[in-house]
């Protein structure tokens, strides 16, 4: 085949790479009209239809449908009829895994500013949300509650490269133990925990604006009478009396010097006996060995909050720096390792 061929269809597949922000964006809105909850999984319905169901154009949606199609998302017959496939099943709300929340996470408007402030970041190591939003991450969400609802929903739903299901088969705990988890959200892992562990006790430990949320969450599952909410910053100090903490995709989102104050608490409460478990990626030292995906969090991870993936090395220093011995990987997943360590 001719060289200029070859050169022809790189240009094109970065082409369309570099215009993937489209792309990006026709999920999103395809999660925000409800499409793919409005299209029953086995159903084969006309766009028209579809439309008028979630409050659409009905020429704009054809063309939507037809492009999302074109990607691979959802089909279009011939007749102008939409249909699920494997990609637009995962936009459902009740799919397991679903994507319906991380595709609005990604397309909202402070996360799509903070992809056009990638420049500062590159060019000053300074944190690209904060450039382009003039505040910070979790503020924002504090101070905007629709959107820190959408980001409370992806967390909790789990998604591939953070599965909730899979991260709970992965720790292991003993009878009888308590477990903290500081950091834990909405709790959506410590009821994955709590209802594999009959006698297993827990305190969930977050901000105060995201107590009640967890609150409601473990009533929900009839899991609150085995659970204590308590309400703090784990930069400042951590809830005594457990017997395993949990760091669940908390330290990537920290530099070095946060991550071991965090650290430092945490050793702080802990009793003798005591372990910490942390759930994180652990990147390879050699790049050509990491997934992509996960050098692409890491460089979310700088944008959003100087924070950074870590190799094993890396993990290391902050043990010796906050008192814990060296980490022992205790589970790896494709998509995440489980990591143990206890105090020096």
């Amino acid at each position: 085949m001719p060289e200029d061929h070859f050169r022809a269809d790189e240009s094109i597949n970065l082409h369309a790479m570099v215009r993937g922000l489209s792309v990006s964006q026709m999920i999103g809105v395809a999660c925000r009209i409800g499409l793919a909850d409005a299209l029953g999984k086995g159903d084969v319905v006309p766009i028209p239809k579809l439309a008028q169901s979630v409050s659409a154009h009905p020429g704009a949606m054809r063309r939507l449908c037809r492009t999302l199609s074109a990607f691979g998302i959802f089909r279009v017959t011939k007749e102008g009829h939409l249909q699920h496939n494997s990609k637009s099943l995962l936009l459902r709300r009740d799919s397991v895994p679903s994507l319906h929340w991380a595709a609005q996470f990604w397309t909202m408007p402070s996360i799509w500013a903070t992809a056009g402030a990638l420049d500062h970041t590159i060019r000053t190591g300074g944190q690209a949300f904060d450039r382009a939003n003039g505040i910070t991450f979790f503020e924002h969400f504090r101070r905007n509650p629709g959107d820190g609802d959408i980001f409370d929903k992806y967390m909790a739903v789990g998604y591939p490269g953070r599965p909730q299901e899979a991260i709970a088969d992965s720790i292991e705990l003993e009878g009888g133990e308590t477990v903290v988890d500081v950091g834990g959200g909405t709790g959506a892992l410590l009821i994955d925990l709590l209802q594999r562990h009959a006698d297993l006790r827990a305190i969930l430990y977050e901000q105060p604006g995201q107590i009640a949320a967890a609150t409601a969450a473990l009533t929900k599952a009839s899991l609150a009478g085995r659970c204590d909410m308590v309400a703090g910053d784990f930069l400042e100090w951590v809830p005594e009396g457990g017997d395993a903490y949990i760091l669940s995709w908390i330290l990537h989102d920290w530099p070095d010097d946060d991550a071991a104050r965090i650290l430092e608490c945490c050793r702080k409460a802990m009793k003798p006996g005591a372990r910490l478990i942390l759930v994180e990626r652990l990147l390879s030292e050699d790049p050509h060995e990491c997934d992509a995906y996960d050098l692409l969090v890491d460089l979310h991870m700088m944008m959003f909050f100087r924070g950074m993936e870590r190799t094993a090395a890396e993990f290391n220093a902050l043990m010796e720096r906050a008192g814990f011995k060296p980490i022992r990987e205790v589970a790896r997943k494709s998509q995440f390792s489980v990591l143990e360590t206890e105090p020096a």
